[in-house]
């Protein structure tokens, strides 16, 4: 008789069906996203974080650096889940679901379901559009598309549909600070607008000089 410890079936719990989403996002829903670039830059950035926690996972001495990116992962997927629907919601659990895995002590368990995730993110369905930034972002944060904290937006042009971001001035794991504080401007279809962080279609080493 095969014995299924609790928190294995928990964990498989998460990933049953009801975690993700069972129909294709509403037309109507799709048609209110804001004509902006397609989000597959974010959808791919957080697979690349899954794969990456996963491996870090797996060597007792790189679990700071899984933590790390778990963290990026979790700012992503919480744009995701505010602007891409039913399928951005069920990226968006896999993420919780290896946090809670690795807090209590199963880091094994969490690199198998980052695992999952990054395959299961090819076959969500994610609406093409995303709505952008305008005037309220401003102060937003931003990150790029893996996570990772670039800065704020310091200011929208909304009859340019440019936005500026004022780069650096962030605090890193270890409690630097960022000193840079260049600024740049995108367009603001660049960049999804979630609600409390904006996430930026590209990396650090893409924006405007």
């Amino acid at each position: 008789m095969i014995r299924i410890a609790p928190h294995t079936i928990l964990a498989l719990s998460v990933l049953s069906a009801g975690a993700l989403p069972t129909s294709l996002p509403a037309a109507s829903q799709v048609a209110q996203l804001a004509d902006a670039r397609s989000p597959r830059p974010l959808v791919k950035g957080l697979a690349k974080d899954f794969q990456k926690a996963a491996t870090a996972l797996r060597s007792p001495s790189r679990r700071h650096e899984a933590m790390k990116t778990l963290d990026d992962a979790r700012r992503l997927g919480r744009v995701m889940r505010d602007e891409l629907g039913p399928a951005g919601e069920a990226a968006y659990k896999f993420v919780e679901s290896a946090r809670h895995a690795v807090q209590t002590g199963r880091p094994d368990e969490a690199a198998r379901i980052l695992e999952t995730g990054a395959g299961r993110l090819t076959t969500l369905p994610f609406p093409n559009r995303f709505d952008s930034v305008d005037r309220t972002n401003v102060g937003t944060r931003v990150i790029d598309a893996e996570g990772r904290k670039l800065g704020r937006i310091s200011a929208i042009d909304a009859a340019a549909g440019k936005a500026t971001l004022k780069i650096g001035g962030v605090v890193d794991l270890f409690g630097f600070l960022d000193a840079g504080n260049r600024t740049v401007t995108v367009s603001n279809s660049d960049l999804a607008a979630g609600k409390m962080y904006a996430a930026y279609l590209g990396s650090e080493s893409s924006l405007p000089r």
